[in-house]
């Protein structure tokens, strides 16, 4: 019952471990190379800027009364200079003849004043990802409508404040322009990365002390960085063997998971709430025969194969994890936050067993890569469950192929048959 340990070796560097070797992800050494300050300040500028427009807009178009009631929460746009500056592009006042008002001008210093009120090409880039996400990816991420309150309201505000998110959000919106035009992709691609290594040498620092005060910002960066992970390497052909960057992925979950326990009774407190791990379900809920079968099905190959006590009820438990997560993923189908429970909950003991080819450790990773199909519908998603279980099957030997048999005719199904 041996496996081919060399299929678990990564045919190339994996995705993630380029993103280690960037910006250490979450070590919290200083090595990494820090983001330009005049640079992050311009984003914060230009996003801050485009929030308000949409407010304003927003503003315009309420009866009377509600207007009256917001008209005291104004953005803070004290980044922008003076309030009602005339942008005035130079070919136009020179084309024009017109000149700009007393009350834009500035001091002379050899610019013109129109030249210093244009905003820049990154700027105008940086503002159209802000759009981007506030229109459309924001609503990839959750699929509760508190949920997607949350990140299209209050996190984008967040960000104004902590440029570590910021850049966060501007990466995610960038890859979901690299995965949705593919015209763009390898542009919006470097811009998703340039934006993402800048993020995690920002956000390191913030690690060293997390307080009430700074855990939002924090939670919801570690939220981007899954999402962002799965879903960059699909600019790139899956690999043959995916599972060196699935066993990336469940590393950096759990290390995700390490944050929101060092603030959970913060997080627990506020709107924060619907983004953390899904209520349990009822322990008396029936799955359907098949997946009752899968289930009793590994944890007889686990009893018969598994000599070490301790090594034994660390599968167990993992087993039960996936018991508990299938209930979740019917109970809530595409809600993605499903997926976490399993990586974040099993025993560090497990991960390490999957990175050493233990089979018994494989298998019940392909019974969580039909977790991951289900999910397929997802953006960020697509095609792991299916590439996590095809790996396995080519992992182990033929005595554990009956052991992963639903596994695999389960991911050759349309994902809408689950829905």
């Amino acid at each position: 019952m041996s496996s081919d340990r060399r299929l678990l070796q990564p045919t190339r560097p994996s995705i993630t471990s380029l993103f280690f070797h960037h910006a250490h992800s979450f070590d919290m050494s200083s090595s990494a190379t820090k983001p330009d300050p005049n640079a992050a300040n311009a984003t914060r500028g230009a996003c801050r800027a485009h929030l308000e427009m949409e407010s304003l807009q927003s503003f315009s178009s309420m009866p009377q009364g509600e207007a009256a009631v917001l008209n005291d929460r104004h953005w803070d746009c004290s980044s922008l200079g003076t309030s009602g500056t005339h942008v005035v592009p130079p070919s136009s006042a020179h084309q024009s003849g017109g000149s700009i008002s007393s009350h834009d001008a500035t001091p002379s210093t050899g610019t013109s004043a129109s030249d210093e009120c244009v905003f820049s090409i990154s700027e105008r880039n940086d503002l159209r990802l802000m759009h981007h996400f506030t229109l459309t990816v924001y609503k990839t991420i959750g699929t509760s409508p508190e949920a997607t309150a949350v990140w299209h309201d209050l996190i984008p505000q967040l960000a104004f404040e902590h440029d570590f998110l910021l850049h966060g959000i501007l990466a995610l919106a960038s890859l979901h322009l690299a995965l949705t035009s593919p015209s763009s992709r390898e542009a919006s691609s470097a811009t998703a990365l340039r934006h993402y290594t800048a993020a995690i040498g920002l956000f390191r620092p913030h690690l060293n002390s997390i307080t009430s005060s700074n855990i939002s910002p924090i939670f919801a960066f570690s939220t981007l960085v899954p999402l962002y992970i799965f879903g960059y390497t699909h600019t790139f052909a899956l690999p043959l063997n995916p599972l060196p960057e699935i066993f990336e992925i469940i590393a950096v979950l759990r290390g995700c998971a390490g944050i929101v326990r060092s603030g959970a009774e913060w997080l627990e407190n506020g709107p924060f709430k619907h983004l953390l791990l899904p209520e349990p379900t009822d322990p008396l809920q029936a799955l359907p025969i098949e997946i009752e079968v899968a289930l009793s099905t590994l944890s007889i190959y686990n009893g018969k194969t598994t000599a070490d006590t301790m090594l034994l009820n660390s599968y167990s438990e993992a087993i039960g994890v996936l018991r508990e997560s299938f209930k979740l993923a019917l109970n809530a189908p595409g809600e993605q936050k499903v997926a976490l429970p399993f990586p974040i909950l099993i025993s560090p003991e497990v991960p390490m067993r999957m990175r050493e080819g233990d089979p018994i450790a494989l298998v019940i990773l392909a019974h969580y890569g039909v977790i991951l199909h289900w999910l397929g519908t997802s953006i960020w998603m697509k095609g792991w469950g299916a590439q996590t279980v095809d790996a396995v099957k080519n992992a182990v030997g033929e005595d554990w192929q009956k052991c992963i048999t639903w596994a695999v005719e389960e991911v050759r199904k349309p994902i809408q048959e689950h829905l």
